[in-house]
């Protein structure tokens, strides 16, 4: 079930309500990957659009791109927690980046643009 469904499980946020530290720190985004990138020691992801099937299609790799696994859907949120509870990623920063992946492969297959993994979306 999607957040957007759990119905009265979840409180929505009322940014009225919302207050901010007075010592509160800002931090500014950035990220090196030459310098800071670690390859997940469990192995790593390849991710594609099957426009005939309509859906994305995530094959987890241990090394040579030879894929055990197959995790297909349309929708990112769905795909990345069933990557999360299948246990086949254990680094956070791996994890971020799966979860960015699919929601790029999400928005192409919807807009019906391409999708290239590591490629900024051409829109």
């Amino acid at each position: 079930m999607k957040r957007s469904e759990a119905g009265g499980n979840i409180e929505k946020l009322d940014i009225k309500k919302l207050t901010i530290a007075k010592n509160m720190r800002v931090i500014k985004a950035e990220y090196d990957t030459f310098k800071e990138w670690r390859q997940d020691k469990i192995g790593y992801w390849l991710f594609r659009i099957d426009r005939e099937k309509k859906q994305i299609e995530a094959g987890f790799c241990r090394k040579n791109n030879l894929m055990e696994i197959k995790i297909t859907g349309t929708d990112s949120e769905e795909m990345h927690n069933t990557i999360v509870r299948e246990g086949l990623v254990k680094s956070l920063q791996h994890a971020a980046y799966i979860g960015h992946e699919l929601m790029k492969a999400e928005v192409a297959l919807k807009l019906g643009i391409p999708y290239i993994q590591d490629a900024p979306l051409s829109l």
